[in-house]
């Protein structure tokens, strides 16, 4: 029996009123409250800086305030609109329970005190699915998608901004905590690194990269605003002297011109962008005042590269002996004082946000963990087999491979949120910004 054409279009009404009641469902107080949160964070290690409120340990500008915002804009999405949104966090405080009961009782934690602590390392397994279901549901509309992807673009391009004036010899603030570890750092060998509005080079130039991939991959107007985005944010990795970041910048780009962007127009749009990258770059590392920064990516791009290597190889041997000590590490986590190395008994281990995930955790539950996060954050994806997709996958997984990423609160929301950008991107909407 063939389908009447009345019943054709019967049926994709249909289609599309479900869908539509499905997006009209995300309340507009949820996407203030999370546009706020997202504008708020870039801004608040420098709030900390200037006010320096403390409660328990924590910086409240840095970790409380903003957790707190989360957990209340979790907790009325959950009362309000999507009730099975509790039963996701219930299955993450789960595993996290799993984990604390399990290495009690398997004396893996030296006291209770440690249990507690271990509790608190444990965080990121509540906080990270709450910024993928959060970031999910309330990018459903495309008017959150389009605020969210400016607001990425303007804190990027002003932290990068600062970066540039950092090295310029203009500013000489930088933000890291009096009597630090970093401060030490930043004041000694590294003293030419940029951070912009971040205590953390890392941090800010990470944060940068997914500016970058929020331009080419989700931002869809003003030729002219791509053009110049890409250039200072470019130059604001450049300032950092990462190199994981440039080198994923670079990798970005090539795909935006290889696959993302089909039209001729669109191919001329990067070739000006490579040559005002090209032409930025060469006025900016050619004047007096940024020979540093010149000496310095040079430097960590050839010759500190083979220490960095052997430095990271011998503390990723640290981790992966700490978790296969015994049957019981394996299961539960590393025991504490295997990962204590040094003179000044410091936990060595600290730059691999993959292992430290099975070091906290355990294999079992880690395993666990990824697989929900994936399962559930997929529920919120319109295109999941795509080549942004597949490029953002493989830069998030070197950022959490190479960095401690899992406790940068602030760029894992910021993920969170350029990952559902750019999958929720609409495909009509591409194709005819590709023609203009």
């Amino acid at each position: 029996m063939v389908a009447q054409p009345d019943t054709l279009k019967a049926l994709a009404f249909a289609r599309k009123d479900v869908s539509l009641r499905a997006v009209d469902d995300v309340p507009d107080w949820a996407i203030i409250f999370f546009i706020g949160i997202l504008a708020y964070l870039p801004y608040a290690e420098f709030l900390h800086d200037q006010l320096g409120y403390q409660l328990f340990g924590f910086a409240a500008e840095v970790t409380v305030v903003p957790t707190v915002a989360v957990c209340i804009l979790f907790v009325m999405i959950g009362m309000f609109r999507k009730p099975t949104l509790f039963v996701y966090a219930l299955l993450f405080l789960g595993l996290i329970v799993i984990v604390l009961l399990s290495r009690y009782f398997l004396g893996l934690d030296l006291s209770l005190y440690d249990t507690l602590r271990q509790a608190v390392g444990l965080r990121y397994m509540m906080l990270i699915p709450m910024y993928i279901l959060i970031a999910g549901y309330t990018l459903q509309r495309s008017l959150s998608r389009k605020l969210a992807s400016r607001i990425i673009m303007i804190n990027a391009a002003f932290a990068a901004f600062v970066a540039m004036l950092y090295v310029s010899g203009l500013i000489t603030y930088r933000l890291v905590p009096e009597g630090s570890e970093l401060q030490a750092l930043y004041g000694g060998s590294e003293i030419s690194r940029a951070s912009g509005l971040s205590a953390g080079v890392n941090v800010y130039s990470n944060f940068l990269l997914l500016a970058v991939i929020v331009v080419c991959f989700a931002y869809d107007r003003s030729v002219l605003v791509r053009v110049a985005s890409v250039a200072v944010l470019i130059l604001g990795i450049l300032a950092s002297q990462s190199r994981w970041p440039l080198m994923s910048a670079v990798a970005v780009l090539g795909a935006t011109v290889l696959v993302h962007e089909r039209s001729g127009n669109k191919k001329r749009l990067l070739v000006v962008v490579f040559a005002v990258v090209f032409a930025l770059t060469l006025a900016y590392l050619t004047t007096d005042s940024t020979d540093r920064l010149v000496g310095g990516v040079k430097g960590r791009l050839s010759q500190e590269m083979g220490d960095d290597i052997g430095i990271r190889q011998s503390k990723y041997e640290i981790g992966l002996n700490a978790i296969f000590e015994s049957s019981y590490t394996a299961l539960a986590g590393a025991t504490p004082e295997n990962l204590i190395q040094g003179y000044r008994q410091e936990y060595i281990f600290s730059d691999n946000g993959i292992l430290s995930m099975f070091i906290s955790a355990g294999i079992p539950v880690t395993l666990l963990f990824v697989f929900f996060c994936y399962w559930y954050g997929r529920q919120f994806v319109r295109n999941s087999r795509t080549l942004r997709l597949y490029v953002f996958g493989a830069i998030a997984l070197g950022v959490a491979f190479f960095n401690n990423a899992i406790y940068w609160d602030s760029w894992l929301f910021h993920a969170a949120v350029v990952c559902f950008l750019i999958t929720n991107t609409d495909p009509t909407a591409e194709s005819a910004a590709g023609g203009s």
